[in-house]
């Protein structure tokens, strides 16, 4: 268990402040009718994160509050609302790390020492973004871990009487109940929005009157104050003795940048509404617990979860404000549990495991929270975390002193990495193995084949950039970023590195491939960072002008090979083309390879020219032949099918056309999201997609000086491209979350696309949106896919 509390006292310090933007989210006026969860301090500041990002400004933004946290444990907060965005500037600090400045709690009275110490947290060291202003000086927020409590003789608080657990149906709801019921609750008071029409909710109730508890199941919309007070009207004065909150949706994993404030205030409603129905209409009613499900979102932040994180963050300090008030409350803020949520799903519970957060055993998970309530804990964090994986990467974008307390001495400081000094390796093999076996979370370097390549072990780009961290730490060597995909197996990265080590000393630094600060990757970032994205990919188009061309296969002086990335019994067979905007090769389908190994055979080919040393080809017909040749002579008597992602969609198709015309016949094409022109997707909504690329850190790490020039040169090549007919099945697994669209004409005739874009396919809606589909919810996608090519 951790505890989260702001307990370090910084001494001032003489940094200037670079450009820093103050937004004070103090009002705590309810915004308009619709939307009365968000204030509007927190409305104008999402609005204001939005401009920034949307100017593609780097200006840190600090944001604001009064009483939103507590420094001591009898510090009241007495404005818990606005703590909500302090869960929103957590994840914010992850997905804008560079536009990020911090969160800062202001004192009632702002006199002039106050100012002094604003001055200091504005100025003050690198990586601390957390911090509060008080009279005694300057606070940051540490993670720590929590001390055992006294929870009696077994540790364990127990229930008695009526307890009410909103939420009740779902699966941590649910786990709730049943611990409840064992423990010698009298009568449980479930709740959810369809009442015993809930998925599940039968089976439930049968399972827990076995146990011998009064269990009844009631409709309500805990958002709905009106609902909420009928609901408690219903139980008999003097019965309820505890409430358990466990009710709220998660919502899509987005940017903040791609929500609107309605979307944002439903989802920070469905956690923070509830919770202060709750406690407004009980009022000073006398509980033994009052519990509140939080989300680690609001600890430490999550990428594509704002609004969840501001709404769990007000759960945290709404358990603090009923604490000042004398009352009981527990908040507990969540890892992943197995069997609920994201980690019931068997691959996501194994991505979560490879970056630290192995899903929680739902028993241990519930047993350390009735711990924590006999133990009188106020808010707290749960979750199974390996700091060595998940740190890294956690950090890697941008320093956070916010660990400082509990990070582990074997954890690399991210920001040295560029100049190692560990001693060279006796046994490079054994290296690379010993941290691949860490990275995946494998028992034993053992496990991992020396001969097998990283894309077919699970690696993609997050796990590679990991990997390559890791083992700059254990040979000293100053390796490329891109160096797993450089030297594919075990193997051959173990020989680069015995190479590389042979001929550096140990005080050298090997030239850096992955950007200097100067070249035409640099290039392209800043323009996309500063709004001028068509000019950016004029700079690619005529560098890409520059590089050298082959006319033909011959001059192309190698053959294209498959690089398999799972094997399965099941045909047909998978081929699968990337997206023709960087960073792009096999690695983009490592996610979706992993949850069809067992199933299917899959295959993915790399694009000419996105290579190092690669040559760009001439035209697109040569790129389509060169991906022909390698799927007939490899795979020419395997049934297979072609898949493409985004653009790679149209490569797929045409190889699948170019297959047929020599005789050969794919038993499909699966197109990943790939855009057509009826979709009407607006020219600057593709725009903002290849920007937000671009801008991401850990993609740019992977995109080298080959790869955004070959992007350029792809422009030009497939630039009024047509598809040709084909007689396979074809299919559009296409993302849930849909682009907004423009009128369809408009469209076409901006691009001179025609109805030779119009055939026939079978069309699946998978959970996410564009990246998220192939990463978060590739198991879903996997699964839609192996189910289609499998069809009767």
């Amino acid at each position: 268990m951790l505890d989260s509390t702001a307990a370090t006292v910084l001494d001032s310090t003489g940094h200037t402040a670079q450009g820093s933007t103050a937004a004070t989210t103090s009002d705590p006026t309810p915004h308009t009718a619709p939307h009365p969860a968000v204030s509007d301090g927190l409305a104008l500041t999402c609005a204001l994160a939005q401009a920034l990002a949307d100017l593609a400004l780097e200006t840190p933004l600090w944001c604001a509050t009064r009483a939103a946290v507590a420094t001591t444990d009898d510090e009241p907060v007495t404005e818990p609302g606005q703590a909500m965005v302090w869960g929103l500037g957590r994840t914010l600090a992850l997905e804008r790390p560079r536009g990020w400045g911090g969160l800062i709690d202001l004192p009632a009275e702002l006199d002039d020492e106050a100012v002094l110490w604003l001055g200091a947290a504005l100025t003050g060291p690198e990586g601390e973004d957390q911090l509060a202003v008080r009279g005694s000086g300057l606070f940051a927020r540490r993670l720590v871990r929590a001390q055992d409590g006294d929870g009696g003789a077994d540790g364990a608080w127990r229930p008695h009487g009526t307890v009410l657990v909103t939420g009740g149906t779902g699966a941590l709801g649910a786990q709730a109940a049943r611990w409840l019921a064992a423990a010698g609750a009298k009568r449980l008071v479930l709740t959810s929005r369809r009442g015993l029409d809930a998925p599940g909710a039968p089976q439930l109730v049968g399972e827990l009157s076995g146990l011998g508890v009064h269990v009844s199941v009631e409709a309500c919309d805990m958002a709905d104050r009106e609902q909420v007070e009928r609901l408690l009207a219903s139980i008999p004065a003097g019965e309820l003795t505890a409430v358990v909150h466990a009710a709220g949706v998660s919502g899509r994993f987005a940017p903040l940048t791609d929500m609107d404030l309605a979307e944002f205030a439903d989802v920070v409603a469905a956690k923070a509404a509830g919770a202060v129905h709750l406690d407004a209409v009980l009022g000073d009613a006398e509980l033994d617990a009052f519990v509140l499900f939080s989300s680690i979102s609001a600890t430490w932040g999550s990428t594509g979860q704002t609004a969840y994180g501001a709404g769990n963050a007000f759960l945290d300090a709404l358990a603090q404000h009923r604490r000042a008030r004398g009352l009981a409350a527990t908040s507990v803020a969540w890892g992943p549990w197995a069997e609920a949520g994201m980690g019931a799903e068997a691959g996501m519970r194994d991505f979560l495991a490879r970056r630290g957060l192995p899903p929680m055993n739902p028993t241990d998970a519930t047993t350390e929270l009735w711990r924590a309530v006999a133990a009188g804990e106020t808010a707290l964090t749960v979750a199974d975390v390996d700091w060595d994986r998940f740190l890294p990467p956690f950090t890697a974008t941008r320093t956070s002193r916010f660990f400082d307390e509990i990070r582990p001495p074997s954890v690399v400081d991210p920001t040295a990495e560029e100049a190692p000094r560990a001693p060279r390796p006796a046994d490079p093999l054994h290296v690379v193995r010993t941290e691949a076996a860490a990275v995946l979370g494998y028992a034993s370097p053992d496990e991992i084949d020396p001969a097998r390549r990283f894309l077919e072990l699970g690696f993609d780009s997050l796990a590679s950039v990991e990997l390559r961290k890791r083992l700059v730490a254990a040979t000293g060597l100053a390796l490329a970023t891109p160096v797993v995909f450089e030297h594919p197996t075990p193997a051959e990265l173990a020989r680069h590195i015995a190479e590389s080590a042979a001929a550096q000393r140990p005080d050298e630094a090997a030239p850096r491939r992955d950007g200097g600060g100067s070249g035409v990757r640099d290039l392209y970032r800043r323009a996309c960072e500063i709004g001028k994205f068509t000019e950016g990919i004029g700079v690619l188009q005529a560098a890409a002008k520059l590089r050298p061309v082959f006319g033909s296969a011959a001059e192309f002086g190698r053959e294209q090979e498959l690089v398999r990335l799972a094997s399965g019994p099941e045909r047909p067979a998978l081929v699968c083309l990337p997206s023709m905007v960087a960073p792009s090769g096999p690695h983009n389908f490592a996610r979706l390879a992993l949850h069809l190994h067992g199933l299917h055979d899959v295959y993915a080919l790399p694009l000419p020219g996105f290579g190092d040393d690669d040559p760009l080809p001439a035209s697109s017909d040569l790129v389509v032949d060169l991906h022909a040749d390698a799927v007939a002579r490899d795979l020419g008597d395997t049934p297979v099918a072609l898949a493409g992602y985004s653009s790679g969609g149209w490569l797929a198709h045409a190889v699948a056309a170019r297959l047929e015309a020599r005789g050969l016949a794919p038993r499909g094409v699966v197109l990943l999201d790939t855009w057509f022109p009826k979709d009407g997707i607006p020219e600057e909504q593709i725009r903002s997609q290849l920007q937000g690329i671009a801008v991401d850190d850990r993609a740019f790490a992977l995109m080298t000086e080959a790869q955004v020039t070959a992007q350029g040169a792809y422009l030009d090549l497939f630039d009024g491209w047509r598809p040709q007919a084909v007689t396979a099945p074809v299919v559009l697994v296409r993302a849930g979350e849909r682009m907004p669209q423009a009128a369809n004409e408009e469209v076409a005739e901006s691009h001179g696309w025609s109805k030779e874009w119009e055939f026939d396919y079978d069309t699946i809606d998978a959970p996410g949106n564009h990246q998220t589909m192939m990463n978060e919810h590739a198991a879903t996608t996997a699964a839609a896919v192996s189910g289609w090519l499998r069809r009767p």
